[in-house]
């Protein structure tokens, strides 16, 4: 359905707050991926602290806790514990320490999408109006959830391989001010990030392929360049004012800002589209 176009990027806030205020249904898909979060990170975090003790030994534990229980100025590392710190960081125990990081990130991303396109469809129905349900968050999120995946995970390889090119001159001339290049080269990046950052919500509300969000992400945003640009530089400058909150930041970031920023760029998208 095409939404009647007119409202600029402040309307488009205040929308995306009214509506949330109207809808608080909105938070729930967040807040069960922050509970999705919490589990996940625990169960990880055992089965790594199973995992490490198997594997270094009884031993390296008691030195370890008896290092950190013995009051001292030092900076220094007994021998003991030294010697245990150099048999354990191997080579071989990098390399799985980077696998389980790296599936730790994968299975969490995959509650990100799941339950991300719940809410996508969620603010779909918000936007034209229409009476939500927590029955969306499950059926949007089971038929959306690997497409959404794949279009993040295709944007992610899209900037790991453009600080890949950029850091090319630095590994080919080996030259210490070449480093710059790559943290540089991120500025740039930002600003054609942008094309992309509607594919994942347009995965869900035109129900397209990873590729085919992508590109018509591009086509979207090129069209309305500097008001996308402008709406996602405030959420921005919003998220960045509102984090610096201790501890009730990130609380209020997840479950105020972030689904009016869902509503607000799903309103953008059906406008404009």
């Amino acid at each position: 359905m095409k939404m009647k176009r007119g409202n600029n990027i402040f309307e488009l806030i205040g929308i995306g707050f009214k509506k949330w205020w109207e809808n608080p249904m909105i938070m729930m898909p967040l807040l069960f991926y922050f509970i999705a979060t919490i589990i996940i990170g625990l169960i990880f975090i055992l089965i790594f602290s199973a995992v490490f003790i198997t594997a270094v030994g009884p031993n390296f534990t008691t030195t370890l806790l008896k290092e950190l229980s013995t009051e001292s100025n030092s900076t220094e590392l007994s021998p003991e514990l030294s010697a245990a710190l150099s048999q354990l960081f191997t080579p071989v125990n990098i390399v799985y320490l980077i696998i389980f990081f790296v599936i730790l990130i994968l299975v969490m991303e995959f509650v990100k999408a799941y339950f991300y396109s719940g809410a996508t469809s969620m603010a779909q129905d918000i936007a034209n109006n229409k009476k939500i349900n927590m029955a969306k968050i499950w059926s949007s999120g089971k038929k959306y959830w690997l497409k959404y995946f794949a279009t993040e995970l295709l944007i992610f390889i899209g900037i790991l391989l453009w600080l890949i090119v950029f850091s090319l001159p630095s590994l080919a001339w080996q030259s210490s001010w070449l480093l710059a290049i790559p943290f540089i080269s991120m500025f740039p990046l930002f600003f054609v990030l942008l094309f992309f950052i509607l594919a994942p919500y347009l995965v869900v509300l035109k129900d397209l392929e990873p590729w085919q969000s992508l590109k018509e992400s591009m086509k979207l945003v090129k069209k309305n360049y500097g008001a996308f640009l402008g709406l996602f530089i405030l959420f921005l400058i919003m998220m960045a004012i509102v984090g610096m909150i201790p501890y009730l930041g990130s609380i209020i970031t997840l479950f105020v800002i972030t689904p009016a920023m869902i509503i607000a760029f799903v309103t953008f998208i059906l406008e404009r589209s």
